[in-house]
């Protein structure tokens, strides 16, 4: 892969790891190459994040706040951690969407605002830059340079359509080209509404050509999101998935991408809209879907993700067995292929639920998996999610009876939240440790 990345983007990864360095972290994460890309100062994602007002001593302060800084120098390789890998291989497929041949500087930002749950997802959301803002900077930055992020023009080179195209179909390959093209104008001089019509022109027009079709189907989708009008987003979307088993290959200019890759990456934008239209609940076939998908691309940590977001859907509907049966396979998963934070995550979901059984079996089975997920929230260094383990393990231990355990457990919670200058849940962590006995309180007695 660092062979496709540009000198910028080599240079981001050297910032990284001074920056990891400097910390005395014996790790690159997310956050190391928030601060490289910030560092090196000169390439689009600098400029992208300093238009979005982000600045090099606020991001490094809030780190060493979220994390703190080792005591002692790290010796040797430092390594990148599974998030961090997970975000250079994200950022393949963000320069892949973008139609481009390289990976840079504006690739590696996009792959880490995508990637969504590390540390440097964390502080860029408390800058207001989620993927949508980022992205469409990116593109502004790229725009100004001259730069093709719209439809490639060997978009559909040296494969034949799975649709035999006869003269019409040539025909109609053009016309959807030229309103696509008019369409692109439109949404970059700011008539984006007006934009979209003809993206969905382009698209019925592209029917003979089922490469272009796709990627115009790409288009309309993203945008539709950013526009905030997701439920005509997930039309788009589910027509394109449940259409892309007849394409086996795609290719943009000099790239190709197998069909696997983008059913994933398309269910996996499905899957977030229908959380938030749905409230926090997507449907149970499109994860599982996405699952699939998942497991036929290769990606393992959007895999995890959707088994977890399944077990959810689970526990919702009272399927409790069945979701923590859901739990243990993503668990299972994430620690074949070091997704740490996926384990940990995984872990805390089949505590809550084993937590509320009414055996003391299933209690202690909960309790033990809030130490191993605190076990792995110590190694992350997210202290946020280190405090909501040992507050879901107060939670388990009040439930049990351990009422002792309980005030230890919510304690460090506190400590956790107030050493690292957080205050979402600090006041729930204080008011449950206030609310405590340090003793079981005794039965009255029945009459008979």
């Amino acid at each position: 892969m660092f062979e496709k990345f540009t000198d910028r983007a080599r240079r981001v990864v050297v910032l990284a790891q001074d920056e990891a360095r400097a910390l005395n972290h014996n790790y690159i994460g997310t956050e190391h190459i928030l601060l490289g890309l910030i560092h090196e100062g000169e390439g689009v994602a600098a400029k992208a994040l300093e238009s979005l007002g982000v600045s090099l001593e606020v991001v490094r302060s809030q780190i060493e706040e979220i994390i703190g800084r080792e005591a002692e120098t790290p010796i040797g390789h430092i390594a990148f951690t599974p998030r961090a890998k997970a975000v250079l291989e994200l950022s393949e497929r963000e320069a892949l969407e973008l139609g481009h041949d390289h990976i840079g500087t504006e690739h590696l930002l996009l792959g880490l605002v995508r990637e969504g749950e590390g540390v440097a997802a964390r502080v860029l959301r408390s800058f207001d830059a989620d993927l949508t803002k980022v992205r469409h900077k990116v593109v502004e930055i790229l725009n100004g340079y001259g730069l093709p992020t719209r439809l490639p023009r060997q978009a559909t080179a040296s494969l034949p359509s799975p649709v035999q195209q006869s003269r019409s179909g040539i025909g109609a390959n053009l016309r959807a080209r030229l309103i696509a093209g008019k369409a692109n104008k439109l949404y970059d001089a700011g008539n984006k509404h007006e934009a979209m019509d003809l993206y969905a022109q382009a698209a019925a027009a592209a029917k003979h050509d089922s490469t272009l079709w796709v990627f115009i189907q790409v288009l309309r989708g993203e945008f539709l999101v950013e526009l905030d009008r997701k439920r005509e987003a997930s039309v788009v979307l589910r027509e394109l998935v449940d259409n892309l088993d007849d394409v086996r290959l795609y290719r943009f200019e000099t790239r190709a991408w197998r069909g696997s890759n983008l059913r994933t990456e398309m269910l996996s934008t499905l899957v977030d809209l229908q959380l938030e239209l749905l409230e926090s609940a997507a449907e149970f076939d499109t994860l599982t879907e996405l699952a699939e998908a998942a497991r036929a691309s290769g990606d393992a940590f959007e895999r995890g993700r959707a088994l977890r977001l399944s077990a959810d859907n689970l526990r919702r509907k009272g399927r409790l067995s069945e979701a923590i049966d859901t739990l243990n396979v993503a668990i299972a998963e994430a620690s074949r292929v070091s997704d740490t934070a996926g384990e940990a995550h995984a872990q805390v979901a089949a505590a809550y639920i084993e937590g509320r059984y009414p055996s003391a079996e299933a209690r202690q089975n909960a309790i033990e998996r809030a130490r191993r997920a605190l076990e792995l929230y110590e190694h992350l260094g997210d202290k946020g999610d280190l405090a909501n383990a040992h507050g879901l393990s107060g939670r388990l231990l009040r439930w049990s009876g351990n009422y002792q355990g309980a005030h230890d457990a919510y304690s460090r919670a506190v400590d956790v939240l107030r050493s690292a200058g957080l205050q979402d849940g600090l006041e729930t962590a204080q008011t449950e440790l206030s609310s405590l006995p340090l003793a079981p309180p005794r039965l009255s007695a029945v009459a008979d």
